[in-house]
């Protein structure tokens, strides 16, 4: 496959999963655990059928299996579902706009991840980005009294499942699946304990349970595409597209008919700054590192 068609398909995601709340907008008057737990179970069928398809299913038995593989896998299955918990009930509660603003940030905080437990390479711009993060949140936090619950937990818990999930040697489907088929006990276990009545399975009309097949296709399609496109793209390429997600996100959220108050919009410039000191940063680093081999030749 082309790197162009691979530019294309990694478009695709990042703009698929900005206006994913446009989808969960149909699904307004569900409550939101309940299509949670719905979203759980169908991307769960979805991805045994592709597995199916594929004859790989006797893979996931391994997966079980290795217990060095589950201790990584079992705690980042419960920060993705929390992720998603956060996620499904900001989408059907009017806070898109917060939602946005946590996956904002959340490639800065996979950075510092990095930085502190993988002991990768740092320099100056990531801390002055994060602390133009923080001083974004702060001042609002501060000045106006409300912490941003949704922003903050969606950045942490996304960026510690990454950090979690950055040396799994599993195939991206394989490790999904596996994920997933932990999710969904804790999904039919919520639903029988909890949702059976006109909150849950007795609200389930035939319009609403083709929806609710559909979130599952909606929620999986664009991981897979990505889990591929990752393998033929550069990180930094990758790290640069990530940020359209959380901006059509903003755009979704505008279109639901949120408003972008002045506590957001003051997080949301921080937030912006601390992601331009970074890229700038990282463009002239990356300079630096071409002309080196050319200076180089020239010496010898």
């Amino acid at each position: 496959m082309s790197d162009r068609k691979n530019i294309g398909l990694a478009l695709f995601c990042y703009i698929f999963w900005g206006f994913q709340p446009m989808y969960w907008a149909l699904l307004l008057d569900t409550d939101p655990m309940f299509l949670l737990a719905a979203r759980i179970l169908t991307a769960t069928l979805f991805v045994l059928g592709i597995l199916a398809v594929q004859k790989r299913l006797w893979m996931i038995r391994e997966v079980f299996c290795d217990r060095e593989t589950m201790k990584r896998l079992v705690p980042a299955t419960l920060l993705m579902t929390a992720d998603w918990a956060i996620y499904m009930w900001a989408a059907l509660t009017g806070h898109v706009l917060d939602a946005s603003l946590g996956y904002f940030i959340s490639p800065l905080v996979i950075m510092l991840i990095g930085i502190i437990v993988f002991r990768e390479k740092w320099g100056w711009p990531i801390f002055a980005a994060m602390a133009l993060v923080v001083a974004g949140i702060s001042i609002t936090a501060i000045g106006y009294k409300v912490f941003p619950f949704v922003t903050v937990s969606l950045a942490l818990f996304f960026s510690v499942y990454a950090g979690f999930m950055k040396n799994v040697k599993v195939d991206s489907l394989i490790s999904t699946c596996v994920q997933l088929l932990m999710m969904s006990v804790a999904a039919i276990l919520f639903i029988l304990l909890f949702r059976r009545g006109d909150n849950g399975v007795v609200s389930v009309t035939p319009v609403k349970l083709i929806l609710l097949i559909g979130a599952g296709v909606v929620t999986i399609t664009p991981i897979l595409i990505y889990a591929n496109c990752v393998r033929h793209l550069s990180l930094l390429f990758m790290s640069f597209l990530q940020y359209l997600s959380p901006t059509f996100g903003l755009f979704s959220g505008v279109l639901l008919g949120e408003t972008l108050t002045k506590d957001k919009m003051i997080r949301f410039l921080f937030i912006w700054a601390g992601i331009a000191v970074f890229m700038v940063s990282s463009v002239i680093e990356m300079r630096k590192k071409k002309k080196e081999p050319v200076a180089e030749k020239e010496h010898e």
